[in-house]
């Protein structure tokens, strides 16, 4: 996955230390965060699904589709 396929996906910049940034996404309680800048080089991103009450990935998408359909699923569905 691509830096721009995760912008298009509407994920949120967030800018840390030593021009560090990696992206956010949260909908429904539930967050998904990228892998940051200095962990990847330009061509291969990828999201990391972190489960509620939890401080850890327990899913990882290297497909920026994967990533959309699952987004859609939960945004439809959500209470």
């Amino acid at each position: 996955m691509t830096e721009a396929s995760i912008k298009e996906l509407c994920f949120q910049k967030i800018h840390t230390e030593n021009d560090f940034y990696y992206y956010s996404f949260s909908v429904a309680g539930i967050d998904f965060v990228s892998s940051g800048k200095d962990q990847t080089d330009d061509k291969e991103w990828y999201i990391d699904f972190i489960c509620p009450n939890s401080l850890k990935p327990s899913i990882r998408f290297y497909n920026a589709d994967d990533v959309k359909h699952v987004i859609k699923i939960i945004t439809k569905n959500k209470i």
